[in-house]
């Protein structure tokens, strides 16, 4: 489990790893996230219900300080295409400082946020429904993991944080920005990344500005994302727990249908991953998605 507490952080981490992650955020206050295009594409691993091989023993790599397992962190003057390079073949997350530069300055607090990405553009918000439904997969049906979708904007957001709507119904933002005020200037920064990064799909496609955005609390499933992914904390604290791919088969994902749940999500409560990881001697851990 790693925190990131401020707006000059980038953290990358290869896909495809289990992870999960929460919000430890004040109400008045915000986080985002955006990504950049990576050069490699993940492989889709099909999953065999009638597998009967060992399963190994279900150990996370807990990266919280208290375990002695840092995560690396060097500055961004520091970045390199071979640095990424090797986390990318390794599968380890590293963090990167300085990235934001005279960024940081910004106001990419709550209202602040709000402003930049405007009110004129659609934001996807999910409902997840304050009883933990979000991190119960045994009550998921079909392909989703959220009871329900409604459009909203940046300010109606901000105003359901703030009164504690979001909290209470477990809602939570993931939706591009390319467009608004807010992609417009974070673009720029991640041209740079890309570049120092060395990654050719993004020279060819530009950034990927999406958000994710959520009230204090907010915890995501298990779940791996299918591709390399960059991680720019603009405010307030986000922790997430990484499980190394070692322990595909453990984390017991989602057999391939196309009628079901995606196979990037695991069938194991977060709370029972971590129980069991625990048990097993793995150590403490945190939080919940990402």
């Amino acid at each position: 489990a790693c925190r990131w507490r401020d707006a000059r952080v980038v953290c990358f981490a290869r896909g495809p790893l289990f992870r999960a992650a929460s919000f430890h955020l004040m109400p008045e206050c915000t986080t985002a996230a955006f990504t950049v295009r990576s050069s490699w594409a993940s492989r889709r691993h099909a999953i065999d219900r009638r597998s009967t091989l060992p399963r190994p023993p279900l150990r996370p790599l807990c990266l919280v300080p208290r375990t002695g397992r840092a995560v690396e962190r060097i500055h961004a003057t520091q970045l390199s295409p071979r640095v990424f390079a090797r986390h990318q073949r390794e599968g380890t997350p590293l963090l990167v400082e300085g990235t934001l530069g005279a960024l940081a300055r910004e106001d990419w607090g709550l209202s602040g946020f709000a402003a930049a990405v405007g009110a004129h553009l659609p934001l996807t918000c999910r409902i997840h429904g304050g009883d933990g439904y979000a991190t119960s997969p045994d009550r998921w049906t079909g392909r989703k993991h959220m009871r329900s979708t409604v459009t909203t904007t940046a300010p109606l957001f901000a105003d359901s944080i703030r009164s504690g709507i979001a909290a209470s119904n477990d809602c939570y933002v993931q939706s591009d920005v390319a467009s608004s005020r807010a992609g417009a200037v974070l673009a720029p920064l991640f041209d740079a990344v890309g570049e120092a990064c060395g990654l050719r799909m993004h020279a060819l496609y530009g950034p990927l500005v999406n958000a994710w955005w959520g009230p204090a609390g907010h915890t995501e499933p298990l779940h791996i994302d299918v591709t390399d992914g960059t991680l720019l904390q603009l405010s307030g604290e986000k922790e997430v727990l990484v499980f190394p791919p070692s322990h595909w088969r453990a984390l017991r994902p989602h057999a391939v249908d196309p009628q079901g749940m995606s196979w990037a999500f695991s069938r194991l409560a977060l709370r029972r991953a971590l129980e069991a990881a625990a048990d097993s001697g793995g150590g403490g851990g945190g939080g919940g998605g990402g």
